[in-house]
């Protein structure tokens, strides 16, 4: 198995940044594309504990419209085999001392990478 493969981490970390501007812009349709569609992937947060991308996309849909401004202050991506990867994020949003932290787990399907796992939490 390789482990790290440079262009894939690579790869990774460029979707990732991709990933953190819908985020930030709060493009819904991009922001959902990076999830498999898929009723098995698990999404935790904060406050909530999501199962399936519905659920995932209603979650996304009811939060306030308008940017979700934050600053990434480190991106680390696991990378295992060609088709798997792991990507720990840190992030700081504007007016909060707390560091958020966010792990996703991506796999490459034949329609691209996706996300079939995430989670996100802050440290107090």
């Amino acid at each position: 198995m390789i482990m790290n493969d440079p262009k894939t981490v690579r790869e990774i970390t460029d979707i990732v940044k991709a990933y953190d501007k819908a985020l930030i812009e709060n493009d819904l349709d991009a922001i959902n594309a990076f999830f498999l569609n898929s009723e098995e992937i698990v999404r935790y947060g904060p406050n909530e504990n999501l199962y399936g991308a519905k659920a995932i996309a209603a979650f996304r849909a009811a939060r306030p419209a308008g940017p979700k401004p934050r600053s990434v202050t480190a991106i680390h991506v696991i990378v295992t085999g060609k088709d798997h990867a792991i990507a720990h994020t840190e992030f700081f949003t504007p007016g909060s001392e707390k560091c958020g932290r966010q792990t996703q787990c991506w796999s490459r399907f034949p329609d691209g990478w996706k996300i079939i796992g995430a989670h996100v939490s802050y440290i107090s």
